[in-house]
């Protein structure tokens, strides 16, 4: 807890970037917002409808989240009739959680409070405008950042003094990671069993004594992260095999080892190099010397920057504590895992996958700028002080940049129409769909569907219910509308349904068709 103004003085940078990322939530979201994020909200609105946690009336992705972001959202849509609000509010939470849950796991590193502090800034600077869009707007890998500082905080807690209590949560929180889905466990638990292996074989080879004995399997550095990775493969099991039975989603079990004779692997590993890159800010193809171009340079030197520290830290590595060697190697394991799985197996892959991870830099940020004044030499303070301001900048950039294109412009338009003629309940394909529901504040539903001839529902993050027969009569009014990009309209112009549509909008991407229901009900495939 802070105790006095000067501890205050090192906090105040998070805070105020707290304060940013708030007030520019608030004003600038709306113009960032796609489906994806969106799902979320109508996801949380479904469950207060429903009065739940977890519903299985819902289509899922590639993972039933059981701890998520819907725990804040579901109640905020018990008080509020805003979805701004909510997506704000959920925000404010989430990110005061976020600061908790960082200062609980480095209490147990003894680092210096101010420089525990200090390195939170990071936590909420925006270091790109896929970070921002990701982690700001959407709000997507906030709950893996804070399960994750609670994980490693209970798990030094409980190697430092046994506390029954701490063991029992902790091994709680494995499940809740298994149970969660596979990323979970490649950023937590399987960081956290390799690290605790390393350890144990670093305390083996100094005392002197044999690796492989029955008494060790009692050690504290193997018993603990043993059980909590099974407990957590537990889960996981449970997640695939039982939970698929009542939850409709799709899984990571078809993943594949990439084939090594038809693929590159070298161009493989340059690009992931390349994604993370990008998630600190570098944008490729861009100038040189453009305003993009130079912060892609800070970008470099940030990455640099990093790996300097880190290999500064490892040749030190004598001189620190068990917790604080902790918190080194969870980064570079977690990493190593990520970077792993996701250079060598073909599974459904985006350069955002790489953000969980990312976040485990910032208690080695922590760790540097403590023992940086008792290194010899000086270059350490100057990358400390470096990397504050390059990252600083490139925060401030993505800030300045992501408030400058809307992204939403038109769809704001295609709301506006869409109100003004009193439509409520549409059919569009996935990308137009759920983004028009949270900009209407849920006054317009929209259906998902790749097939414009036949509207077969696209089962991917949409209300169940939609895709019931005597859903249509449900809805308001006696029309209803097809939303499409002028691309599919193209392509199924031809179509008897799209031929019978009046169109009300024509503009720029999109056009509206608008039809009465007894048409549209001729040629919809319902699950019931």
């Amino acid at each position: 807890m802070i105790k006095d103004n000067k501890e205050l003085k090192y906090i105040a940078p998070t805070l105020i970037w707290m304060g940013i990322i708030t007030i520019w939530t608030y004003f600038f979201a709306i113009n960032r917002l796609d489906s994806d994020m969106s799902s979320e909200l109508v996801l949380a609105r479904e469950l207060a409808l429903e009065n739940k946690l977890i519903t299985s009336n819902w289509f899922y992705s590639t993972e039933l989240r059981v701890l998520n972001t819907q725990f804040i959202a579901m109640p905020l849509f018990k008080i509020f009739t805003s979805w701004k609000m909510i997506r704000v509010i959920e925000g404010m939470i989430l990110n005061v959680f976020l600061l908790g849950s960082y200062l609980y796991c480095m209490k147990p590193t003894r680092i210096d409070k101010k420089y525990i502090y200090l390195s939170s800034m990071f936590l909420f600077i925006p270091f790109s405008m896929t970070y921002i869009d990701i982690v700001f707007i959407g709000h997507f890998y906030l709950p893996h950042y804070i399960m994750g500082f609670v994980s490693f905080g209970l798990f030094m807690r409980v190697l430092e003094q046994k506390d029954i209590k701490k063991v029992i949560l902790y091994l709680f929180l494995a499940f809740i990671c298994g149970i969660s889905g596979v990323r979970y466990m490649l950023s937590i638990q399987i960081p956290v069993s390799m690290v605790s292996y390393i350890i144990f074989f670093r305390e083996c080879k100094k005392e002197r004594v044999a690796i492989f004995s029955v008494e060790h399997l009692k050690n504290k550095y193997v018993l603990l992260p043993s059980i909590g990775l099974l407990i957590s493969a537990v889960g996981y099991f449970i997640n695939e095999k039982l939970l698929h039975q009542f939850f409709s989603f799709r899984s990571y079990e078809n993943i594949v080892w990439m084939d090594l004779k038809k693929n590159n692997l070298a161009y493989r590993l340059t690009s992931r190099l390349s994604d993370v890159l990008g998630l600190f800010g570098y944008y490729d193809g861009h100038q040189v010397m453009s305003a993009s171009g130079i912060v892609s340079l800070f970008a470099i030197v940030s990455v640099s920057f990093i790996i300097v520290m880190v290999y500064q830290l490892i040749k030190q590595r004598r001189n620190f504590n068990i917790n604080q060697f902790f918190i080194v190697l969870v980064f570079i394991s977690s990493f190593f895992v990520n970077g792993f799985v996701f250079s060598l197996t073909d599974p459904i892959y985006q350069p955002r996958y790489f953000i969980v991870p990312l976040v485990l830099v910032v208690p080695v940020i922590a760790l540097y700028f403590f023992k940086c004044n008792r290194f010899k030499e000086e270059i350490n303070k100057l990358i400390a002080i470096g990397l504050s301001i390059v990252l600083n900048i490139n925060g401030l950039a993505s800030i300045y940049w992501t408030q400058k294109y809307s992204m939403t412009s038109e769809l704001q338009k295609i709301y506006a129409c869409l109100e003004a003629n009193d439509l409520h309940f549409g059919y569009a394909s996935f990308w137009s769909a759920n983004v028009l529901t949270e900009l209407s504040n849920g006054e317009i539903d929209v259906f998902h569907t790749d097939d414009f001839l036949s509207l077969t529902p696209n089962k991917w993050l949409m209300p169940k219910r939609y895709t019931k027969k005597d859903f249509l009569e449900e809805t308001k009014g006696d029309e209803v509308f097809i939303l499409m990009l002028n691309e599919e309209y193209e392509e199924n112009k031809a179509n008897d349904l799209i031929k019978k549509g009046k169109c009300i909008y024509q503009k720029q991407n999109y056009r509206i068709l608008v039809y009465d229901k007894k048409v549209i009900k001729t040629y919809l495939v319902g699950d019931e």
